[in-house]
């Protein structure tokens, strides 16, 4: 459950029964508590109703609002008010005022989330794309990564959706991008700037994009 507690007078303003609750998050856009539960279930709980000074005084009641399928350990909330829920395995992102789910990702321990700022990165448009094998060639040769990988995400996207593709890198790697979405090697492909979330896992940090929970970059630390 929940316990509410006054800090001027260090007395117990509410206890709100919640079973299973086993992570919360304050939302930025709105004064509520975001909840994870061990059974997947993420609820919001208004924090007006958290009791009204007199001690003993029962909370406010969870309202469900989304349901992943693995237990909620670590939860985050963006400051436009996406929901980031992450279990051990993977990273889910939801939509905070209609519950929808934007994207899931799957990582190998995930042990905290955080801000992540923004960053450069680069985002295709499918419909413009005309030969998706050889524009991930072009990018596997650039930046690194997997051609099939990237082809994958070019064909498997949703009508009218963006892929994104990753860092466009720095230095000689990023001069070598420009150039080629200059001179269209990489048709349909620019570079924006995005807001990340930092995912650390047992491996390093990653940056997601919390409209779709795509990794944009990542960070290996020994």
């Amino acid at each position: 459950g929940i316990r509410t507690e006054d800090l001027r007078t260090r007395q117990t303003i509410a206890e709100t029964p919640v079973p299973g609750i086993t992570a919360l998050a304050v939302d930025p856009t709105q004064s509520r508590l975001v909840l994870g539960a061990e059974d997947g279930t993420i609820s919001t709980l208004e924090l007006d109703g958290l009791g009204d000074g007199d001690a003993g005084t029962a909370g406010a009641t969870p309202v469900e609002l989304a349901h992943v399928p693995l237990p909620v350990e670590r939860l985050f909330v963006t400051d436009d008010g996406t929901i980031v829920a992450a279990s051990e395995l993977d990273v889910t992102t939801i939509d905070g005022t209609t519950g929808d789910i934007l994207g899931t990702a799957d990582f190998d321990g995930v042990t905290d989330l955080g801000p992540g700022g923004s960053g450069p990165v680069l985002q295709g448009d499918p419909a413009t794309i005309e030969d998706p094998s050889a524009l991930a060639e072009t990018l596997a040769g650039l930046i690194g990564g997997d051609a099939l990988d990237y082809e994958s995400r070019i064909t498997r996207a949703a009508p009218g959706a963006s892929v994104l593709f990753g860092s466009p890198g720095s230095g000689d790697t990023r001069t070598a991008v420009d150039e080629a979405i200059t001179d269209g090697r990489l048709p349909g492909v620019e570079i924006v700037d995005l807001p990340r979330v930092a995912v650390a896992t047992s491996t390093g940090v990653s940056f997601i994009d919390p409209a779709t929970a795509a990794t944009t970059s990542s960070r290996i630390c020994w």
